[in-house]
Formats: C-alpha cells, sequence, structure tokens
C-alpha cells in the first residue's frame, strides 16, 4: 500500500514540472560505470539509428565527448555475450551527465543524471516504469486465488481492477497534457508514441504531430516522428485479417499459421530478448495461458531479436510453455503491419481477424475473460 500511495503522490506532483527548452553548455561530456562485463558501450541517434561514437569500457567506467546542433533521443547500446543488449535513451543535449548501471541476475536500473530536458524527459521515463510495475504487481493480486470467490473478495478485486485503469488513464493525462502545453520543447515528439497504442488514434498522433511548432517539426525526433506516422499506418485495424505465416521454433522447426487457427483465441506477441518490459510481462502471460488454454486460447510470441542463439537462450532458460518463434528475417512481420514499439500485441480470432491490438495487463485478461465465455 505504501507503493501504491507513492505512485499517485508521484504522479500528481508530476503536474508542476515545466519544458526546458535548450541547454546553456557548448558540449557534451557523458561518464558511466558499469559494474558488469561489458567491453564497449556505443552512443546513438534514436531517430536514424546511427551510431554517433564508441567508448571502450575501462574498469567500469566509460566516457563520450561532442557537440549536438540541438537536443535529441539518443540510446547507449551495451551487449553482454549471451545475456542481451541493453538500450537505455535519454535526451542528448549539450551538457554534462553522469549514467549509473547496477545489473541484477534478471533486470538492471539505470540512473542519468545531467541535462535540464533529460530530468524532465526522466520523470515522465519514471512515471511510465512506475504505472507498468504497478499494473504486473495489482494483476498479480487480482490473479491470486485467495481473492476467488464472492463478497468482500470480489469488491476487493473490482477495486484494484479500478485502480489499474486509474494508473494507465493518469499516465496518458500527464503525458498527454504536457504534449498539448509544450509544442516548441524537443521532449514533445518523443513522448507522442507514448500515447498511441493502436491504428484507432493515428488521427491523434498526426493532430498533436500538427500541433507542433515549426522548428519542433524540422528538428531530427519532429522528422522521424512524420515517418513513425506514415510507418503506422500499415498497422492492422479492427476486423482485418492477419496474413499467414511461417517462421522458426526454438527447437529449429519452420512452422506454418494459416485459417483457421487451431484455437478460439490466439495472441501474437511480439518481443525481444533486449526489450526489459518485454522480460516483465512474461510471469503474466504465462499465468493468463494455464488460466485459458483449455478454454481455447493460445500465444504466439515472435521475437524481433537478430541472434538466433541469443534469443533461444532466453527462451530456454524462461521455459515458456506456449508457441515460441523468431523472426530475423529481413521482411519481419513487425515491419509489415507497422509495429516499431514492443511489447505490442494482436488478439485474433480463428479465422486470424484482429479482435483487439496492443492490451496488457487486466486490461488483456478481462477482454479474454468475456471473449472465451460466449
Amino acid at each position: 500500500m505504501k507503493r501504491l500511495i507513492f505512485i499517485c503522490f508521484y504522479c500528481c506532483s508530476f503536474i508542476t514540472i515545466f519544458a526546458q527548452k535548450t541547454a546553456s553548455s557548448k558540449s557534451y561530456y557523458i561518464k558511466g560505470n558499469v559494474d558488469s562485463g561489458f567491453n564497449k558501450v556505443y552512443l546513438v541517434r534514436d531517430a536514424d539509428k546511427l551510431i554517433l561514437d564508441s567508448s571502450k569500457i575501462t574498469n567500469g567506467s566509460f566516457v563520450f565527448k561532442g557537440k549536438v546542433k540541438e537536443p535529441f533521443l539518443a540510446y547507449l547500446s551495451l551487449t553482454i555475450p549471451n545475456k542481451g543488449t541493453y538500450m537505455p535513451n535519454f535526451i542528448l543535449e549539450n551538457a554534462n551527465y553522469t549514467i549509473e548501471f547496477n545489473f541484477l541476475p534478471n533486470d538492471f536500473s539505470l540512473k542519468i543524471s545531467g541535462g535540464k530536458l533529460q530530468e524532465i524527459f526522466g520523470r515522465f521515463q519514471d512515471i511510465g516504469m512506475i504505472c507498468f510495475e504497478a499494473s504486473m504487481k495489482i494483476n498479480d493480486i487480482v490473479n491470486d486465488s485467495i481473492l476467488d470467490g464472492a463478497g468482500k473478495q470480489l469488491e476487493i478485486k473490482n477495486s484494484l481492477k479500478s485502480l489499474n485503469t486509474f494508473f494507465q488513464d493518469e499516465q496518458k493525462r500527464l503525458f498527454t497534457n504536457y504534449i498539448n502545453d509544450n509544442p516548441d520543447s524537443y521532449i514533445t515528439p518523443c513522448l507522442i508514441p507514448f500515447v498511441i497504442s493502436s491504428k484507432a488514434e493515428l488521427p491523434l498522433m498526426e493532430q498533436f504531430y500538427n500541433n507542433l511548432t515549426l522548428r519542433i517539426k524540422n528538428s531530427l525526433d519532429g522528422k522521424a516522428l512524420l515517418k513513425r506516422i506514415q510507418f503506422n499506418k500499415r498497422k492492422l485495424s479492427i476486423g482485418d485479417t492477419f496474413r499467414s505465416f511461417k517462421l522458426q521454433n526454438d527447437n529449429n522447426e519452420t512452422l506454418s499459421f494459416s485459417r483457421p487457427l487451431k484455437n478460439k483465441i490466439t495472441l501474437i506477441d511480439f518481443w525481444a530478448t533486449w526489450c526489459g518490459p518485454c522480460l516483465k510481462e512474461m510471469p503474466f502471460l504465462a499465468d493468463l495461458y494455464v488460466k485459458y488454454h483449455d478454454a481455447g486460447f493460445e500465444i504466439i510470441s515472435i521475437s524481433t531479436d537478430k541472434s538466433y542463439e541469443r534469443w533461444l537462450k532466453s527462451v530456454k532458460t524462461g521455459n515458456y510453455s506456449w508457441i515460441q518463434l523468431i523472426d530475423n528475417s529481413n521482411e519481419q512481420l513487425a515491419n509489415h503491419y507497422g509495429i516499431d514499439q514492443i511489447p505490442y500485441n494482436i488478439l485474433l480470432d480463428e479465422n486470424m481477424k484482429v479482435i483487439a491490438e496492443n492490451l496488457h495487463g487486466q486490461e488483456l485478461e478481462a477482454t479474454l475473460q468475456k471473449l472465451l465465455t460466449k
């Protein structure tokens, strides 16, 4: 309960944050510390995936120095052999940064200090992660058998579901308020994709883009946002048909999927081994699979990893009981359907028609309950 109170306080207090447009420094200096077995780290511009620089990690430390003409979204790329690639992003401007990595057995924590714009963007990142983790914890409680039944148990379960909805709505509200109030902020085009989750919301994304100032539209991330809008128009709509496909599974077999599917409801789950939120969602998907598989529910997880070996190691470690596929071709299904953020999922009926898209947590389970009890 203390954790939930903190989340509410954090979200409400964030309303007082305002935009800062530029940094006063004439160059950037990034000093980082890593406590794990990395050899090199890359600094990458997010808009076009251009590698700006690389730095050798010596005694757990690395440094980047340089200049940027304007602030933009960037990320660090670090790879641990046989474990995965970590790509934390931040707003790069001409400022001094300190970046601290702390790797845990199945996760990692990150602290980025420095940069006026990153200070604001970082709080949005915190809100997103807090809401995501809260949603997962609430789902764990809701799905606990101790709450099965009627009366007080049902009342508690329904209250928790309402709380989960509150977190999702509050996150979207905070992001949307900033977007509407700060059309001349370099942060704004970086936030817009986080509040758009379906093709039906593309008109809202276009509205947000149209409200940006000319300076931000002409920025690196403004131009990238426009490309993303065009890319996202490939997304499926409710009622569209998912095309037949065949991909390699974790037993080195090629599996084919076409109409009709064997199960009443199938979740196509796009993920990757380097995606932290994807990995955190896996236990929840495992619970859903156990609860609803016998009722006609199937999960097909499709990894966008490039390395088969890295993906296979992760799948075997996770011991997932549903279908695991990898799509490391140049013509990925994710690209075909305009999917540029993961985790992302599509819910299909037995004729491979889209029922819903990008549902997570309690919203996904409530939809399954409704569909499988018809």
